[in-house]
């Protein structure tokens, strides 16, 4: 090969590299999700981990994905079998336009009947019927629902009324309502009511037809349906855009998806369908166990004789190229009871920043048991039972040294006496 050949040769190797890693760049920018909605979370139902977030405690108005926490606490606080009865203010307090069943000025229903209009159809009227029911009035019920919601951890988030219809201090955060939705799809029946695709309403004291409810979530039918949904919500109104609230399971993994203010609804389903297929296709589980080294640098105690609870290691969902040497890990004594517990806090954070996941992920909180576990102190014995034990030891190899070398001179004895004897016949 000439030198002029073997330069073309080393610029063509060249640049078949630098391609090569332009397109190995490229297709993990392929990977990071890349969404038209204004905020967004996706979130590990199991943990409350944070896997993805956009603007996740931007103030947004919610819409109708509002319902979720209306209907979070009919569940908590009702009777399904109870009765409904809608107010004129229930009824004639509604825009017009708004999204509704046509329930009558005292109109009588059940509150399972009410739960499936607000769920299926995204009754306002209904959710005004709830609030009364559960609050005495719209206003009271609103408290109910804000004070809820600071227990759950949804701090960014204030309720004005239970359907969600505009109002300028009615908002929330992706980050919130991913919080009240994680709690609220512990309930099976909320679970099986926001999945209802058709729901049939008997007939009531004003109206004698049956009503026909149909569920227009676009997740749960048609195109844009998502195969695993557990649980889903929609919403929109002219301030808010449009809004959706989701949770999904495949295998063992349970995610929950929020998107919030999105002008198009195809784009809106684009967002969900990709974060949710991001969570499941390039996340895995990885163990984080808290080691005795790890509880020795806070707790400056004799850990053999005390227990620790939970037992298990810590489990966080990690970007498929990420290890467990990609997360630092601190342990923190969070409080102490008196002398018979302290609560460890261990913290879990991405060493170096990443566009692939969200760095923090999260704190679990362990329970360390001041108290001496006697099981444990049996397992660990004292200085005191080893020394006696060594002593022990040391008599019986002592009476063993002894009975040796008395078996030895009896010996020597014996083979003495049979060396005598052969001498005295050998002379006879």
């Amino acid at each position: 090969m000439s030198e002029k050949d073997a330069s073309r040769f080393t610029c063509i190797l060249l640049i078949m590299i630098l391609l090569l890693n332009a397109e190995i760049a490229l297709s993990k920018e392929e990977t990071i999700p890349n969404l038209s909605s204004d905020a967004a979370v996706l979130m590990d139902a199991k943990t409350g981990q944070i896997l993805f977030a956009k603007n996740m405690q931007k103030r947004k108005h919610p819409a109708s994905i509002t319902k979720i926490m209306t209907a979070l606490l009919a569940l908590e606080r009702g009777s399904l079998d109870d009765t409904v009865e809608l107010s004129h203010e229930a009824v004639f307090s509604l825009e017009r336009n708004s999204s509704h069943i046509a329930l009558d000025e005292g109109e009588r229903i059940t509150l399972q009947q009410a739960l499936y209009a607000l769920a299926v159809a995204s009754a306002n009227d209904a959710a005004n019927g709830i609030a009364e029911y559960l609050g005495g009035d719209c206003t009271q019920f609103a408290k109910l629902m804000n004070q809820r919601a600071r227990e759950l951890g949804a701090l960014n988030t204030n309720f004005i009324n239970a359907h969600g219809l505009p109002d300028e201090n009615h908002y929330t955060t992706a980050y919130d309502m991913a919080q009240i939705m994680q709690h609220a799809i512990k309930s099976p029946l909320f679970c099986r009511i926001f999945t209802t695709t058709r729901y049939e309403m008997p007939p009531t004291n004003k109206q004698q037809e049956i009503r026909y409810l149909n569920n227009g979530n676009p997740l749960l039918k048609g195109k844009s349906a998502y195969e695993g949904i557990v649980a889903t919500k929609k919403g929109w109104t002219v301030d808010s855009n449009h809004t959706l609230v989701a949770a999904a399971q495949k295998g063992e993994r349970l995610l929950i998806v929020v998107v919030l203010d999105n002008p198009s609804v195809k784009d809106l389903c684009t967002d969900v369908t990709t974060l949710l297929d991001y969570g499941f296709n390039h996340f895995r589980k990885v163990a984080f166990p808290v080691t005795d080294e790890m509880i020795a640098k806070v707790w400056q105690k004799d850990l053999n004789i005390y227990t620790i609870s939970p037992e298990e290691s810590v489990t966080r969902l990690l970007y498929h190229e990420f290890t467990a040497e990609d997360v630092r890990q601190s342990l923190s004594l969070e409080e102490q009871t008196g002398e018979e517990k302290a609560v460890l806090k261990l913290t879990l954070d991405l060493r170096h920043d990443s566009p692939f996941m969200y760095g923090n992920l999260g704190a679990e909180l362990f329970t360390l048991d001041l108290r001496p576990d006697l099981s444990g102190a049996d397992k660990q014995p004292s200085v005191l039972k080893i020394l006696i034990r060594r002593i022990l030891l040391g008599v019986v190899l002592i009476v063993c040294l002894l009975r040796l070398r008395l078996f030895i001179k009896r010996r020597r004895r014996r083979m003495a006496a049979r060396a005598r004897a052969h001498r005295y016949q050998y002379r006879i």
